[in-house]
């Protein structure tokens, strides 16, 4: 904290400029340029904020920050100003949305291997913004669900953005209240490995949260051509889980809830100094913090125990967590004699989880479970980036990085790691329309600290026991891209990758209990197509077809079976298409989409689980552009009634043995009908 209340002092201490007088990254060139756009190219669309614009970039899908591990090089494939935005939770998709369309000056689609910053590689979008007046976005919906019998309307999901100058600082203000009020429930069928039935279940479960937050982000540019940012978020969850079973079991009736309160504060800041031409430092201070407390009930009893009888049985679980970051990171760049591009980083940062686990019978506390896992990590790290020729573009680094894990409690030890890193990626234009990016990079991962330590999930009837040994995963990853810019047809993105994993971090036994773990070795492969098709060509003058396509294969060896399997839980394919009608001359757009996916099973130490989508999502929406200056969507979703199937077979006394029951669920959560209003001002 002290070094961001120094980088803010930095930052008010000098005269400042407004953010449109920001000097464009000096790496941004004609050369790394693919396509360009400005904001009249999406008018169609009647964009509002930066986000609308950007996510109707042809061919392009967003990408989010890397949020695993420290801050690293770049991530995120969006840059604003030439610059990255250095937070997490407040990320780029929210610093987007508070970005109003009309700020916009030009869209960029740069080749990220050319830009000669590290990290990027691939289709990068460069946002050119200029805030010179006071301008906000608003929006407001309703969801309501044709199963309201049980799920209530959601009504107050809406949000606020500002954007303007405070004499010569550029600033943005977003507010949001993600509402939303969800649930499903249909019949479940328990049956014994001969597949006789032996009990029959009704359910049905809800899911309510509401999330209030509020985002505030200040850029600064001096006259000495300096840049500096400084943004704050702090934010509020409150969710309810509620899942009501009806069984022909009398004393299998089951009422579960889960109730969460969490909040949440994140401070970012950064400031680049030009020390002479060519020669440029950035500091880059991060600071995080969350506190979750979970608190999950379960009663089982007769049909009408929630009316006051005796339960067979009362348990609760008290599970008081928190967590916190914090990173001082520092990139030292120049230019060599041949106009290369050289950078030195170097960054520190701090990591900490604890929990509080208490586990109630009736009124008696029976069990109290409590640790805390910290690391510190520091790391150093060398880039360095040249445009070898018109056609050929080469980015390459090297770096080590030094973790150290310390874990109290029950289970307390310390232990340290060093591990190499880098990548290397070469971009190569074919032409003016075609484009390849090969990229070959040593990954080291982030653990979830929280698998360190026991947990219990009441829902499920499951339990985690804790898991000191844990280490971090790493992996080989082989990326090949192609980009292909089809002009008045759109564009369109193609992408092979092939990872090669080492300690990956899996599910385990642990003393014959199901827990995370690391596994010697495993691998992951697939196939990637972004495109988006004007159809105008064609004769269809205002239609867009839009098509997302992800298919993904993996295998590790099981430690259970020691048979071949995925690894748990991974993508195993995901489809998501639309077709958009702006009828030309009018104000009136419709469209149609369908969205679809399905993921691996999850192994554990005696049973697998896997959720299984009987079919797509299917939706259609009707939008009009200028209704009293607003613009009104009503979107139905889920017309072809597709609903939430889950599987569970559980074994004795692990996988390996016998099977005992197959659990068959199907539910569903009906058909959704929303209504959007959005407005700038």
């Amino acid at each position: 904290m002290k070094f961001l209340s120094v980088l803010f002092f930095c930052m008010l201490s000098s005269k400042l400029l407004a953010a449109d007088d920001v000097p464009i990254n000096s790496n941004f060139s004609s050369q790394s340029l693919l396509r360009s756009y400005t904001v009249e190219n999406f008018s169609q669309y009647s964009p509002r904020t930066a986000f609308d614009v950007v996510e109707r970039v042809a061919g392009f899908s967003i990408k989010q920050e890397d949020s695993s591990r420290g801050l690293g090089a770049a991530s995120s494939n969006v840059l604003i100003n030439g610059a990255r935005v250095a937070g997490k939770s407040n990320g780029i998709v929210d610093t987007l949305k508070r970005i109003p369309a009309s700020s916009i000056v030009s869209i960029e689609v740069h080749e990220g291997t050319a830009l000669n910053t590290p990290g990027l590689s691939g289709e990068v979008v460069n946002l050119i913004v200029k805030n010179d007046k006071l301008s906000g976005t608003w929006g407001w919906s309703l969801e309501q669900r044709d199963e309201n019998d049980e799920v209530d309307p959601a009504y107050w999901n809406g949000s606020l953005s500002m954007a303007g100058k405070l004499g010569l600082t550029s600033w943005t203000l977003g507010i949001i209240n993600d509402y939303q009020r969800r649930g499903h429930g249909g019949p479940e069928r328990v049956t014994n490995a001969g597949g006789e039935v032996i009990e029959t279940r009704d359910e049905y479960q809800l899911f309510y949260w509401t999330s209030p937050s509020v985002a505030v982000g200040f850029t600064f540019n001096p006259e000495t051509g300096n840049t500096g940012h400084l943004n704050f978020s702090y934010g509020e969850r409150w969710r309810q889980d509620t899942e009501l079973r009806r069984s022909n079991l009398e004393d299998k009736n089951r009422r579960f809830q889960q109730t969460t309160n969490e909040w949440s504060g994140e401070v970012s800041g950064d400031y680049e100094f030009l020390l002479a031409t060519g020669r440029l430092l950035k500091l880059i201070a991060f600071q995080s913090v969350k506190r979750t407390p979970v608190t999950s009930s379960i009663i089982l009893g007769p049909e009408l125990v929630f009316d006051g009888r005796s339960p067979v049985e009362n348990r609760e679980t008290t599970d008081k967590r928190a967590q916190g970051e914090s990173i001082l990171r520092g990139e030292y760049r120049w230019l060599g004699s041949n106009k290369e591009q050289w950078q030195l980083s170097t960054e520190a940062a701090y990591n900490f989880f604890e929990s509080q686990l208490a586990t109630k019978v009736g009124s008696q506390v029976v069990g109290i479970d409590e640790g805390k896992v910290e690391e510190n990590r520091f790391e150093v790290n060398v880039s360095y980036a040249r445009t070898l020729s018109k056609r050929w573009s080469f980015q390459g680094s090297l770096g080590v990085e030094n973790s150290t894990l310390k874990q109290s409690g029950d289970l307390s030890q310390r232990r340290e790691f060093t591990r190499g890193k880098g990548l290397v990626s070469f971009a190569y234009g074919f032409s003016d329309s075609i484009s390849v990016n090969f990229k070959l990079e040593r990954v080291v991962g982030q653990l979830d600290f929280s698998d360190f330590l026991a947990s219990v999930d009441l829902a499920n009837s499951n339990s985690d026991a804790a898991n000191p040994d844990l280490v971090p995963q790493q992996a080989w990853l082989f990326e090949w891209v192609l980009d292909y810019d089809l002009n008045e047809w759109g564009a369109a993105t193609f992408t092979v990758f092939y990872e090669d994993i080492e300690d990956i971090v899996d599910r385990i036994s642990v003393n014959n209990e199901s827990a995370v773990g690391n596994l010697d070795f495993a691998s992951r492969y697939g196939i990637q197509l972004v495109t988006s098709i004007q159809l105008a060509p064609l004769g269809w003058e205002g239609a867009r077809w839009d098509l997302t396509a992800k298919r993904n294969s993996g295998k590790l060896d099981d430690p259970i079976s020691g048979r071949e399997r995925r690894i748990n839980n991974d993508t195993v394919y995901k489809v998501n298409t639309e077709l958009r009608y702006d009828i030309p001359d009018t104000d009136w757009a419709w469209g149609i989409g369908y969205e679809a996916g399905r993921l691996a099973p999850t192994f554990r130490f005696n049973q697998i689980t896997e959720t299984v989508e009987n079919k797509g999502l299917a939706y259609q929406y009707l939008e009009h552009k200028n209704i009293l200056g607003m613009t009104a969507k009503f979107t139905v979703r889920n017309f072809g009634d597709k609903s939430d199937s889950f599987e569970r077979d559980i074994f004795s006394p692990s996988r390996d043995g016998s099977l005992v029951k197959v659990e068959r669920r199907s539910r569903s959560f009906g058909t959704i009908y929303k209504l959007e209003l959005t407005g700038t001002f």
